[in-house]
C-alpha cells in the first residue's frame, strides 16, 4: 500500500507534469465511500484545492452507490464539490437474471480426465436454470434484490447461497430450521433484534418440551455462523462484537415465507420440528 505522502508526492507530480505539458486530469474515485475516511479525506480535500490553480486543469469524478455520500464529508470537503450529480438507476431485476444466466449457462469447463455429460444434461441444466430464475421463484427474487441495494449486494448474496449448496444438503440443515424457528417464536413476542443467547435459549425451551437431547452450544453456534454467511440473517448492528454469542441478528427472510415453506413440504424437517412450525408458531 502507498503511504499517504508517497501519494500526495506522486500526484502532485504528475499534475505539474501535466500542467507543464498543457494536459488536462481527470480522477476517477471508483470506491469514492471509502475517501470519507481521515487521511484519505484530507487527500480529496488535496485534490480539490489544486483544482482551484488555474495553471492545472483538473476534473474529480466519485462514484458511489450511496446518494448521500458526500453528506458524510467534512464541510470543508463538501464546499469544493459543485452539485452537479449524475444519477444512475438500477437495472431492472430481469436484466440481472438474463446476465446471470448469461455467465453460468451451459459454460462448465469439464477436465480432460473426467468424461463430458451428454447433451441431455446440458438441456436440463439450461432448463432447470430457467425455472429456477424465471418461473416459480420470481417474486422471491424481487423481494431479495429489493431488499439488497445496491445490485452488487444482490450479486453477492445470490453467489453465496449457490456455493453453500451441496447435492448432500441442498437446503438448511434441521440444527439451522431450529434457529430459524426460535428466532420467529421470539418475533411472535415482540422480541427483536436477538442474540444467539436469547435463541438458544427459546431452541433449549422446544428440546425439553418434546424431551429431545440438545445440541451442543457449539454446533448452534456454527450453524448460526451459516446462517449469517447465507444471509438468512444479518447482523442488527455494525458495531464489531468480538463474542459471536451476543451479536445482534436480524432474520433476512419473512416469518410466513419460512412457516409457509415448512407447511408446503418444501423444506425436509423432522415430524416434531413441523409440528413447531405448523402447530404452535402459525
Amino acid at each position: 500500500a502507498i503511504s499517504f505522502f508517497n501519494m500526495y508526492d506522486l500526484l502532485k507530480q504528475l499534475l505539474l507534469q501535466k500542467a507543464l505539458q498543457e494536459h488536462a486530469v481527470i480522477f476517477i474515485l471508483d470506491a469514492f465511500d471509502a475517501f470519507v475516511t481521515g487521511a484519505k479525506q484530507l487527500l480529496v480535500y488535496n485534490l480539490l484545492d489544486w483544482m482551484q490553480s488555474k495553471d492545472v486543469r483538473v476534473a474529480l469524478v466519485g462514484i458511489s452507490c450511496n446518494f448521500n455520500v458526500l453528506a458524510q464529508f467534512e464541510k470543508r470537503v463538501k464546499s469544493r464539490f459543485s452539485n452537479i450529480q449524475v444519477v444512475v438507476p438500477r437495472p431492472p431485476l430481469k436484466h440481472i437474471l438474463q446476465a446471470t444466466t448469461t455467465m453460468i449457462e451451459n459454460v462448465v469447463n469439464w477436465p480432460a480426465h473426467v468424461p463430458a455429460p451428454p447433451d441431455a444434461f446440458h438441456e436440463h441444466w439450461d432448463t432447470s436454470l430457467h425455472r429456477l430464475l424465471f418461473d416459480q421463484t420470481n417474486w422471491w427474487w424481487q423481494y431479495l434484490y429489493d431488499l439488497g441495494k445496491p445490485t452488487d449486494v444482490f450479486v453477492q448474496l445470490l453467489h453465496v447461497a449457490m456455493t453453500h449448496l451441496t447435492p448432500s444438503a441442498p437446503c438448511l440443515t434441521t440444527r439451522e430450521i431450529t434457529l430459524v424457528l426460535g428466532m420467529i417464536g421470539l418475533e411472535r413476542r415482540h422480541v427483536a433484534p436477538y442474540s444467539f443467547e436469547m435463541i438458544f435459549h427459546e431452541c433449549q425451551a422446544f428440546y425439553r418440551q418434546h424431551a429431545l437431547q440438545y445440541p451442543k452450544r457449539r454446533e448452534l453456534l456454527d450453524a448460526l455462523s451459516n446462517l449469517l454467511a447465507t444471509h438468512v440473517v444479518h447482523p442488527a448492528t455494525t458495531k464489531q462484537q468480538h463474542q459471536p454469542e451476543y451479536c445482534l441478528v436480524r432474520l433476512v427472510l419473512r416469518p410466513t415465507d419460512i412457516l409457509d415453506a415448512i407447511r408446503r413440504k418444501l423444506v425436509p424437517v423432522t415430524t416434531v420440528v413441523d409440528q413447531w412450525a405448523t402447530n404452535t408458531l402459525q
